[in-house]
């Protein structure tokens, strides 16, 4: 399959888990050159650092976006893809960027909404966009594409699983409330919880007194580097089913949940958007809207048979093909 019509690929991508990693190994597996360059986010530490020094900063990105320009020239790329694009964002850049290579295919694909990251930049200047938040799409004009997935674990029957059911997020007090009031109500499933928090936001919560109080009750559920990816799949093929625990303005699908149906698992999940996808079937895909939803569901209907959904279109290598299409 070709997946891009070019062979000359610049990726720009955050370091996020290791999903930068299968996109660009993707890319490599179907014979194209491809030149990675890491963006940056909020969420860096070495951002966190210098997000007070302007002077800093502006130089740092600077320095990235002579690396974009002296890339393209010396590895004769024709296609830019950017996830994202943080350094990306400065109008200035963008225009340079077109005036010196007005052939230059360029795409971004966004798994943040606006609201979270202005990414609107990227939508004036390069020439195709595409989000994973169908409000974003409709209120913009760009297409809408779903997240991926990368990975098809050997399913299991539901007898040889650990778990009931898998939860493992980033944490915040929201998810975490939810997870108590979930365990203290429910006896009679097996849970496996995990939440990662970055070391130096633990030691930043320590100064919370709710956080304080309330350590000893969650510290056991806490990891505080991402999970291994292999790790993750074997929880995952170990599990019947995975809870998809969404803030409640997210309108897109979150990888967990793409994910989770690309492995055949339940998805169990609060973010109701998943109803207007064609894919969408009750029987896999359960919703719900409190603790006392979800004890219902897992009581009733986690043994209901239900033919897995047919999600291939989303496989990593399908999806980028997609992209450019």
């Amino acid at each position: 399959m070709d997946i891009f019509k070019k062979k000359s690929i610049l990726l720009i991508c955050p370091n996020f888990y290791h999903y930068h990693t299968s996109i660009l190994n993707s890319l490599k597996a179907e014979g194209h050159e491809v030149t990675f360059i890491s963006d940056y986010s909020e969420a860096d530490f070495i951002y966190i650092l210098l997000r007070n020094f302007k002077t800093v900063r502006e130089n740092l990105f600077k320095n990235k976006h002579n690396e974009v320009i002296a890339v393209i020239k010396q590895n004769h790329i024709d296609t830019l893809f950017v996830i994202r694009g943080f350094f990306m964002l400065d109008e200035g850049f963008l225009k340079a960027l077109n005036n010196e290579f007005p052939q230059l295919d360029t795409i971004t694909y966004q798994w943040d909404s606006v609201k979270r990251f202005d990414y609107t930049l990227l939508i004036k200047y390069l020439k195709k966009a595409y989000t994973f938040d169908p409000e974003d799409a409709l209120t913009y004009n760009i297409n809408y594409l779903p997240l991926f997935y990368d990975k098809k674990i050997d399913d299991k029957v539901a007898k040889s699983c650990l778990y009931d059911v898998l939860f493992i997020s980033s944490f915040t007090k929201e998810r975490l409330d939810f997870l108590n009031e979930l365990l203290l109500s429910n006896k009679y499933v097996a849970f496996k919880f995990l939440l990662y928090i970055p070391f130096f936001s633990f030691v930043k919560g320590l100064k919370n007194k709710w956080f304080r109080k309330n350590l000893t009750t969650f510290y056991k559920y806490l990891m505080f580097s991402p999970l291994d990816r292999e790790k993750y799949f074997q929880l995952m093929e170990s599990s019947r089913a995975l809870i998809d625990f969404c803030h409640s303005h997210q309108t897109g699908l979150t990888m967990r949940s793409i994910e989770t149906l690309g492995n055949e698992k339940i998805l169990l999940t609060n973010n109701k958007a998943i109803k207007k996808e064609p894919f969408f079937d009750p029987k896999q895909i359960k919703l719900f809207k409190n603790v006392d939803d979800l004890n219902d569901i897992l009581k009733n209907e986690l043994d209901e048979y239900y033919q897995p959904i047919d999600v291939t279109s989303l496989f990593l290598s399908n999806w980028l093909s997609f992209i450019n299409h």
